[in-house]
């Protein structure tokens, strides 16, 4: 929360901003800073897949650092970039797009000039390959970089994905694109927490209420009725998200996503 307030990103007197895309990002991040990355943030990271339904790994990962909404020039604000070191001196990137109740946030480029495609993953996506992000972080030249599309989405959202695909043009980015776009939900940290293993009792109580609020922010998934209150109770506020994209890694049939408001 801290990290949203200081970015500007919450207006303090307004109440209504507790289920903010920015809080939520704030408090995941900011205690994803606080912790060892082996205790959280290599194990979340390593829930996300691909469009080809593969993981990445991250056990080799030793130092991160996360920074909060860093900004470009002529280039699209992400929420999150996290920059990882190896015991291989290997640096990977990782661009990451929140989102909680909206979609994508694509824009119309009138500017023929412009850089941007409007899609909001792949301005990110084009973001991590250039010399903008090499610059402004300064990165080795081979760097690796990636891009996290962070969602409550259910299953993997095959709708946006297949919508930013259409923004490329080129068949070889289209591949690269694919190759390194990865999806996680937040509903992936909270079934995570129990398994992880801290390193001590501050550790433990950390991952206890980051738990706690995404219990409350009802970002879990469906553990049946009978605990639960009314059924409409277990679908984030009040939006039922249907994906009829069958998930099983590693194979993923490619149909379409229906979202509507109950």
């Amino acid at each position: 929360m801290l990290s949203a307030l200081l970015k500007g990103k919450l207006n303090p007197y307004n109440p209504g901003e507790i289920n903010s895309e920015d809080l939520l990002t704030s408090i995941f991040f900011g205690f994803a800073n606080y912790l060892d990355p082996n205790t959280f943030l290599k194990p979340f990271l390593s829930t996300a897949i691909n469009y080809n339904g593969i993981s990445l790994d991250f056990s080799k990962i030793t130092e991160s650092r996360i920074f909060f909404w860093p900004t470009f020039y002529q280039s699209r604000e992400p929420d999150v970039v996290i920059v990882l070191k190896d015991n291989d001196d290997k640096t990977t990137v990782i661009i990451v797009e929140c989102k909680l109740y909206s979609g994508k946030s694509n824009i119309e480029i009138k500017d023929q000039s412009s850089t941007l495609t409007g899609d909001q993953l792949v301005d990110q996506f084009y973001l991590g390959e250039s010399e903008i992000l090499k610059n402004k972080f300064d990165l080795p030249d081979n760097y690796e970089p990636y891009l996290l599309y962070l969602t409550a989405h259910l299953s993997y959202p095959g709708d946006d994905i297949e919508e930013s695909l259409r923004a490329i043009h080129e068949d070889s980015i289209r591949q690269q694109f694919k190759d390194k776009l990865y999806w996680s939900n937040w509903q992936n940290a909270h079934h995570l927490i129990p398994t992880l293993s801290p390193y001590n009792d501050t550790e433990q109580t950390l991952l206890d209420d980051l738990k706690k609020f995404f219990e409350n922010r009802r970002l879990f998934y469906f553990r049946g009725f009978e605990n639960e209150g009314p059924r409409r109770e277990i679908f984030q506020k009040d939006y039922i998200f249907w994906n009829s994209w069958e998930m099983d890694k590693p194979n993923i049939s490619k149909t379409k996503t229906a979202f509507w408001q109950e």
